[in-house]
């Protein structure tokens, strides 16, 4: 089992650089990873005598890459069928490999995100496994959670996914929610590793204000991310050099809150150097650490108990805006709360932290202002980046969902359900496919912004489906 990587692309930029130039036009990210045929030190000094020409030539003979996730289309089975066959064709066990790839070999089987995602990833697992869970694949899912645990092992916290390149961040922290799908005895087995994991965001991603100690997202490059170079090599190009290492910080930050990117990160919504990700105590971040402490208390161990209730109170202190009625982030840098309004705001609500009155004003202002015809924006904001306006996010669409259960806005909640269930279900209906994320102003129309083209397939998105549509017909 390989555990460890010797050496990747990553470590010949000369021959990176070659590699991107290839794929600039196709997807570059195929250029982090692709798996050499042979020793990569023999590519590097090859590769520097061919002539342009024949570079195309040379890097398809000497290269195996992810083609990227064929797309399953059908027109002619059922939307859970064709889910199903999509999990079947998705599921990976790694094998004994010696490879020089950027990919991180996992002990046990795992789901792919889909499309151009072709490892694992930390928080679309969660959803995924919703799916696996809903399809009575029980077993998988302790394998997703077993990866998880094992990535917290060797890495001492887990990758954004799980290639060499994402080292540097972790993702929304969902292991808690994961080891609660399993049975108690894995539970209690792996309780120490979501231990070391919180261990890690208190050291990595936290620090004290006057306040007290919450945690934002951030990174420990600050460097351009090798499977978006041009793209943030493009955003540096609008301000000055010495800012560019803080710009590169804040753009892989707000890749760790998966939420990359949003008017939520930005000083001006509509520019995207103007990103300052890690200068937020981020919301959700804070509600997620809060249920994995609340877990652990609950289970007996440490002080989690009284680190639970610490942060309960802070995040209700910190981050309410009594003015606009909402959560929002909390600028540490400027010491004021972040204006932006974002479906992170029902965080407390899905943690169970918020109060009764609270939860009430946080209903009222999804239903008047989130709410359309295919389900939950992200947030009203049209920018150009793929998580606002006017897109919809599975995850999201899930999240809310249970918050307003929880506070007995069931309603409103089961309002949510059909519109994204029937919005999935449309599209399917003329399309064969299932999607990253969707247009939900206009349900016809497909999802705008983002570095990428819209990826079909789709792992959180047919979890979900699978969840919500499941727990529909329960009611009926």
């Amino acid at each position: 089992m390989k555990i460890s990587n010797a050496e990747s692309v990553l470590d010949y930029p000369e021959l990176l650089e070659f590699l991107r130039a290839h794929f600039r036009n196709v997807d570059e990210k195929l250029a982090v990873d692709v798996v050499p045929k042979k020793e990569l030190k023999q590519i590097n000094d090859e590769i520097k005598q061919i002539k342009n020409s024949a570079l195309a030539e040379y890097i398809e003979n000497n290269f195996d890459y992810p083609q990227s996730q064929k797309s399953l289309t059908s027109k002619n089975c059922s939307l859970t069928k064709y889910i199903k066959m999509w999990y079947n064709t998705m599921v990976t066990k790694q094998s004994n490999s010696t490879d020089q790839s950027t990919l991180i070999q996992l002990p046990y089987a795992y789901i792919k995100a889909g499309g151009r995602f072709e490892e694992m990833y930390y928080w679309d697992s969660y959803f995924i496994a919703l799916g696996l869970n809903a399809l009575g694949k029980h077993s998988q899912v302790e394998d997703l959670t077993r990866c998880m645990a094992w990535e917290v092992e060797k890495f001492g916290f887990i990758p954004n996914a799980s290639r060499l390149y994402y080292l540097d961040r972790s993702q929304p922290p969902v292991f808690t929610l994961m080891l609660k799908m399993n049975k108690p005895e894995v539970v209690q087995e792996l309780l120490p590793a979501l231990v070391k994991e919180l261990n890690w965001w208190y050291k990595m991603r936290q620090k004290t204000s006057s306040f007290g100690q919450l945690a934002y997202y951030s990174s420990s490059l600050n460097t351009a991310r090798a499977e978006s170079y041009t793209a943030d090599f493009t955003t540096s190009l609008l301000i000055p050099d010495d800012k560019k290492p803080e710009l590169f910080m804040h753009l892989r930050a707000a890749a760790e809150s998966g939420w990359d990117f949003s008017s939520r990160w930005l000083e001006v919504e509509d520019d995207l150097s103007s990103i300052r990700t890690s200068n937020l105590f981020a919301v959700d971040l804070n509600c997620l650490l809060y249920i994995a402490e609340d877990f652990l208390g609950k289970n007996g161990i440490g002080d989690f108990e009284h680190r639970a209730n610490i942060r309960a109170e802070l995040i209700n202190e910190v981050f309410w805006d009594e003015d606009a009625k909402i959560y929002t982030d909390f600028d540490f840098h400027n010491n004021c709360l972040s204006p932006r309004a974002t479906l992170a705001m029902v965080f407390p609500l899905f943690a169970k932290i918020a109060t009764d009155q609270k939860a009430a004003y946080i209903a009222e202002f999804i239903k008047n202002n989130l709410l359309k015809t295919g389900g939950l924006l992200t947030t009203a904001v049209i920018s150009g980046q793929q998580w606002d306006a006017p897109n919809g996010w599975a995850p999201l669409q899930w999240i809310t969902v249970k918050a307003l259960n929880n506070y007995g806005f069931s309603t409103l909640a089961d309002e949510i359900t059909t519109r994204w269930v029937n919005l999935c279900e449309e599209v399917y209906s003329s399309t064969g496919k299932m999607f990253e994320k969707y247009n939900v102003l206009n349900p016809e129309k497909t999802a705008t912004g983002g570095e990428y083209l819209v990826q079909d397939g789709f792992g959180w998105t047919n979890g979900v489906y699978l969840d919500l549509k499941h727990n529909m017909q329960s009611k009926i």
